[in-house]
């Protein structure tokens, strides 16, 4: 009875009781993310940037991530801070 009828009592839920911040397994996470860009042209820019993400749990191990992208922004619009 999470909400999907409302007429039954909302004190039986059972994640309610025994559950508390910080009470499942321990886990290590590391992200970490390199980034460059250059400017071509005015407001024209190509980036690259790369991923890295290390996750260690007890019950499951190691796990590794990597993810590598290139791409080309294009500023359209002048930025007026008007303060």
């Amino acid at each position: 009875n999470l909400g999907s009828n409302p007429l039954l009592s909302y004190n039986t839920r059972p994640a309610d009781y025994g559950f508390d911040v910080g009470s499942g397994n321990k886990a290590t996470c590391l992200n970490a993310m390199f980034q460059v860009s250059y400017e071509l042209r005015e407001n024209l820019f190509i980036e690259s940037s790369l991923l890295l993400r290390n996750y260690k749990t007890k019950d499951a191990g190691e796990m590794n991530t990597t993810l590598v992208s290139l791409g080309i922004r294009l500023n359209m619009f002048k930025r007026d801070y008007d303060f």
